[in-house]
C-alpha cells in the first residue's frame, strides 16, 4: 500500500510543524488531509487495495479454494482457530464463576429446581 504510506508521511510531516498544537491534533488531521487532497488519495488507494483482494479471492474460488466466494482469513503462521474456541471456553467459565460468586454473596442459590405447578393453577395457561 505505497499510497497509504505516502499519505501517512505527508500528514506526519505537516502535523509536526509548530503551527499545530497537540490538543488540536484530532481535529487538525482531517482538515490537513482535505486541504492537501489526501482524503481522496487515501480513498482511491483503499479502493484499489480492496479490488485487488477481491480479484485474488475470486481466483481462489475459481480454483476450488473457498466455498461461496467467502474469503478465508489469513492466520499467522502456526496459529489455528482453536484459539478462538479456547478463549470462548475461558470466558464462559469466568462468567459462571462470577455468577456463582454473586449468588454466594447474596446467600441465594445460583439455580434451583422449578416446582411443578398443575396446569389448572398456572397463569400462563389461562
Amino acid at each position: 500500500m505505497c499510497g497509504g504510506v505516502q499519505v501517512k508521511r505527508t500528514v506526519k510531516e505537516e502535523i509536526i510543524k509548530p503551527k499545530y498544537r497537540v490538543t488540536d491534533l484530532k481535529a487538525s488531521i482531517p482538515l490537513i488531509m482535505e486541504r492537501d487532497g489526501l482524503s481522496a488519495q487515501l480513498q482511491n488507494e483503499v479502493y484499489r487495495h480492496y479490488h485487488a483482494i477481491k480479484q485474488e479471492h475470486a481466483a481462489v474460488t475459481q480454483s476450488g479454494g473457498s466455498e461461496k466466494g467467502v474469503p478465508r482469513p489469513v492466520l499467522p503462521k502456526g496459529e489455528t482457530l482453536e484459539v478462538v474456541g479456547q478463549a470462548k471456553n475461558r470466558w464462559e467459565s469466568r462468567v459462571k464463576e462470577e455468577l456463582h460468586a454473586i449468588s454466594r454473596e447474596q446467600g441465594r442459590p445460583h439455580s434451583r429446581l422449578r416446582e411443578s405447578i398443575p396446569e389448572a393453577d398456572d397463569p400462563r395457561h389461562s
